[in-house]
């Protein structure tokens, strides 16, 4: 493991517990602040080729993020396990890639919020479909069988060809809606 970046967002709590833990590892880390969000990647890695941007305006996250550079899942494992033994997390990690490294931090943050909220959603809707097998069709009128197993099938669909946000999210809650609008049977 080569470098660590670090934010931590609105979870400003969680650092110094972090920095203990990755002192403990002798880990080459580098805390963020929201002045650097609109610097690239790579100068905040420290790799060459990379100056700073002048006058970059500060922003702000509200998410934390550790940016691993070259990084086994074996370390990062172990990062997770003795942040875990001290009593925290940090839920959203990536590595450096050729892609990412040209972005903004700003940017990275926010493709990293965007896909967390996507993997989310197909949770909830994978709960929704294993939660269905629960139910047995003739306790319910037709008639709401009906709309329920037409969402159950859109969800499904859009879970396995990996749709848009958008169309996860209507996915969602159609399915959601179905499932409060069975009526029972008689």
């Amino acid at each position: 493991m080569k470098r660590i970046l670090i934010y931590f967002g609105d979870e400003q709590q969680k650092q110094p517990i972090v920095e203990q833990v990755l002192k403990d590892m002798h880990a080459d880390y580098r805390i963020l602040q929201d002045a650097d969000l609109n610097q690239h990647v790579a100068n905040l890695m420290g790799l060459p080729g990379f100056d700073e941007i002048p006058d970059a305006k500060p922003a702000h996250h509200s998410i934390d993020l550790m940016l691993f550079e070259d990084a086994s899942d074996e370390e990062i494992q172990k990062v997770n396990e003795c942040l875990q033994a001290k009593g925290t997390a940090m839920q959203r990690k990536a590595m450096l890639t050729k892609h990412n490294k040209d972005w903004t931090f700003h940017d990275l943050l926010s493709e990293i919020e965007r896909e967390h909220t996507y993997f989310q959603t197909m949770d909830a809707i994978r709960t929704l479909l294993v939660q269905s097998s629960e139910l047995v069709i003739e306790a319910y009128t037709p008639a709401s069988w009906k709309s329920y197993e037409q969402a159950f099938y859109q969800a499904y669909e859009c879970m396995n060809r990996e749709c848009s946000m958008e169309e996860l999210n209507g996915a969602y809650e159609a399915l959601s809606s179905a499932k409060k609008q069975l009526e029972p049977a008689g």
